[in-house]
C-alpha cells in the first residue's frame, strides 16, 4: 500500500498556528476562553492556546474544566463577554466555506 502524501509538514502547520495566534492576540481581550467543539480539534486547540501563551487544561481535569466554565458564566452574567469590533474581519479567512475552498485548491495542486 502506498504511503499517504504529506500535504503540509510540521513546520508549515506550526507556522500557520503561530500566524493564527498572532491574529487572535491582536483582537481579543486579555481574558478569554477557548473551547474546542470537536474531539478531533483537541490537538489543534492545544497548540493554538499554547501559541497564545496560555496554559492548557487536560480534558480529564474536571475541576479545572468546571472552574473555567464557572469563570465564563460569571463573565457572561456580568456583561464581560464581548466580541471585538474586528471579529468578522479576522474570522472571515477561517470561515468553513473559505477553508473548504482552500483545501480543494490544495487537493487540486497535489493531484
Amino acid at each position: 500500500m502506498d504511503r499517504p502524501r504529506v500535504l503540509l509538514n510540521a513546520q508549515e502547520i506550526a507556522a500557520r498556528i503561530d500566524a493564527l495566534a498572532a491574529d487572535i492576540a491582536r483582537t481579543l481581550l486579555p481574558e478569554f476562553v477557548v473551547v474546542g467543539l470537536l474531539k478531533s480539534a483537541a490537538v489543534f486547540v492545544a497548540d493554538l492556546v499554547r501559541a497564545l501563551g496560555y496554559p492548557v487544561v487536560a480534558p480529564d481535569d474536571e475541576p479545572a474544566i468546571v472552574e473555567a466554565i464557572e469563570r465564563l458564566l460569571d463573565a457572561k452574567r456580568q456583561g464581560g463577554i464581548v466580541v471585538s469590533d474586528r471579529h468578522d474581519a479576522v474570522a472571515a479567512p477561517y470561515d468553513i466555506r473559505h477553508t473548504a475552498a482552500a483545501f480543494a485548491g490544495v487537493l487540486e495542486r497535489c493531484a
